[in-house]
């Protein structure tokens, strides 16, 4: 066996003489040709504690360093901070100031602790690297095939082997348990991950992630992400990966039936059909590519469908991703209004390009806001109009367009112009009012209720002459309603005639009908004339006359009514059909006793010339047989029908 003894140099310089502290015996079976040198300096020897440091602080040795052999193992330690600086391609000769220099290239640096041996004396002796706490280390096989990382919790304790990393993969273990595995199996990679045993179940877990091409996707304690979307998963963000682990899904590319607590991953077109049902078990389905159809239902890509046998029946939760939604939101507002800017109309065409679709064309919906003038199909578009497409692609039919006008002139009301008082600003246009100013000025004209009100406190609900209140609107618009068709009504009852057997005009029953208030087809209805007689002596008579004529020695008897005497109170009512230029209906004294002549009757009917675009005169007479009875007019209403 060769014996070398390693000199080791405490200090700088040159090694002047040696002791047993400066040797360093090493036996190997192995010739070696380099004799290694090992020197110790302090790092405050060196300018900065690094390559460049060092590297200056050998080429100015002086004395110098002397390398006696070809490629010897020279290295510099530093005993206060543990780092090491290795020569590396430097031959033999002499290093220093005056000397042959060395470059940054020439120097490697290692950074060690204690009396730790370095890694590459480590790696050439297949030996073990230990920490300088003693409670991990490192162990290197002598043939350079695998890498044992230890641990243990106390200096006493046993090693633990942590995990292994070999040409043929890497193991990582807790305890005597694989927890993953790595391996090249034919060229193809295979990762094992084996859920922790009784006793490790709480081990801690972050993610696990698979890659296939550009695909990736993650699994974590509380969701699943896949490429840029995300899914929350029900089990919880205190979940560990263990239990995601159980959600591993079955890629499916065909119809498939499902199987309860299982996890499906569709890649294309697929139906499935529900297992044997078991209350609160189901499966998931997340739609990769293509669609599938759960339940009858089809969905699309992006979809997370959670099926579930509850309470004797199948239900579906489905989760979608932003795409989806974004995609299904985009199709739902298709054709709705899309502002697309400004346009400058002088072109006098309307907008061919910067619509809402695909390269900007025009889709229904897409509207545009004038901003220059012009003619757009014909019609003059001025600044602020809108213009907007009906139809995709509307291209420059008139009809496929809509134009709203919006340039109606509005000037604000200039604020300094608002003031709270009407005195002094009567006059004024540009001077308004605010509501304090409208409160005062109308609680201003409140006056006394005696001099304009005249105490009106009462409601009536028809007409009349009272003067201590007022009337209802449907009061009001009855009696409009009434006049639209009451031509004539006298309510007032006439002075006595008495004392004689004459024919007896009662002017306080004189009327007029304008001209043109009839026309042919109407009815000229007598709604109501009625008399009283005091005594009963004698017969009485009341008659209507007509006349284009104000003359009631010259107007024709319209109505006859006669009464026996031991009548006291008549009323009657007669219809006539007008007609051009003439009345007619029951006229003759024949009909005198006929008082109201909705009855059937042989008595003919007569016609009276009457001139209806003139103005028309009526009169009304009464007539006594005996003088000493006494008649009054108590009513008269003519209506038109």
């Amino acid at each position: 066996m060769k014996r070398i003894y390693e000199i080791i140099n405490k200090g700088k310089g040159v090694i002047q003489s040696i002791t047993p502290s400066n040797l360093l015996k090493i036996e190997d079976d192995t010739t070696q040709n380099n004799i290694p040198l090992k020197v110790n300096i302090l790092s405050t020897d060196l300018a900065t504690n690094d390559i460049s440091g060092f590297v200056t602080y050998i080429n100015e040795l002086n004395p110098p360093l002397t390398v006696l052999e070809i490629n010897s193992l020279v290295q510099y330690y530093l005993t206060d901070t543990n780092d090491i600086y290795q020569f590396a391609g430097v031959g033999k000769g002499i290093y220093g100031q005056d000397n042959l220099q060395i470059t940054s290239s020439n120097v490697i640096k290692f950074s060690t602790s204690g009396a730790t041996p370095p890694l590459q004396e480590v790696i050439e002796a297949g030996d073990e690297l230990v920490a300088d706490d003693n409670l991990r280390k490192i162990v290197i096989s002598k043939e350079g095939q695998s890498i044992a990382f230890y641990s243990r919790a106390d200096v006493g304790d046993a090693w633990s082997l942590k995990s292994t990393h070999s040409l043929d993969g890497i193991v990582i273990k807790e305890g005597s348990d694989n927890i993953v595995q790595i391996f090249n199996d034919a060229g193809e990679g295979r990762v094992s991950v084996f859920l922790p045993g009784s006793g490790a179940s709480s081990l801690a877990y972050n993610n696990l992630n698979f890659t296939e091409g550009t695909d990736s996707t993650t699994y974590y304690k509380d969701r699943i992400q896949v490429n840029s979307e995300t899914y929350s998963l029900p089990t919880g963000a205190s979940s560990p990966l263990a239990t995601l682990l159980d959600l591993a899904s079955v890629v499916v590319s065909s119809n498939e039936t499902a199987e309860n607590d299982t996890n499906y991953t569709v890649v294309a077109n697929a139906t499935f059909t529900d297992p044997t049902p078991i209350e609160g078990k189901g499966y998931v389905v997340f739609v990769r590519n293509g669609t599938a159809t759960i339940g009858g239902t089809g969905y699309g890509v992006g979809s997370l469908v959670y099926r579930v046998y509850h309470s004797g029946a199948w239900n579906n939760t489905v989760f979608v991703n932003k795409t989806y939604v974004d995609a299904e939101i985009s199709n739902a507002v298709a054709g709705l209004l899309d502002d697309r800017g400004n346009y400058d109309a002088s072109s006098n065409l309307f907008p061919s390009t910067g619509g809402s679709g695909s390269s900007g064309t025009i889709l229904k919906g897409d509207l545009w806001t004038v901003s220059v003038a012009g003619t757009l199909g014909g019609n003059s578009v001025t600044v602020g109009d809108v213009i907007r497409a009906l139809v995709d692609t509307p291209g420059q039919t008139s009809s496929n367009w809509v134009v709203t006008e919006n340039n109606i002139g509005y000037v604000p009301e200039n604020n300094a112009n608002k003031t709270d008082v009407m005195s002094g600003n009567t006059t004024s246009s540009t001077k308004f009012l605010s509501a304090k100013g409208v409160y005062d000025f109308v609680t201003g004209l409140v006056v006394s209720a005696t001099s304009l009100i005249a105490g009106i406190s009462k409601l009536y609900s028809d007409l009349g002459s009272n003067t201590d209140g007022s009337i209802t609107q449907k009061a009001i618009t009855d009696e409009l309603a009434l006049r639209d068709k009451r031509i004539v009504k006298i309510t007032t009852p006439s002075s006595a005639v008495t004392g004689t057997t004459s024919q007896t005009q009662v002017t306080s029953f004189n009327f007029e009908i304008e001209g043109n208030t009839f026309i042919n087809g109407d009815i000229l209805r007598i709604a109501q004339i009625s008399w009283f007689k005091s005594g009963t002596n004698n017969a009485s008579t009341c008659r209507l006359k007509l006349s284009n004529t104000n003359d009631y020695a010259t107007a024709s008897d319209v109505l006859i009514l006669a009464a026996s005497g031991g009548n006291i109170n008549l009323k009657g009512t007669r219809s006539y059909d007008v007609k051009t230029g003439q009345l007619e209906g029951l006229m003759s004294s024949a009909a005198n006793g006929i008082f109201n002549d909705n009855i059937p009757t042989s008595i003919a009917t007569s016609t009276l010339s009457i001139d209806w675009t003139q103005k028309v005169y009526g009169f009304v007479s009464l007539q006594v047989t005996n003088g000493s009875d006494a008649v009054n007019m108590k009513s008269l209403v003519i209506e038109k029908i």
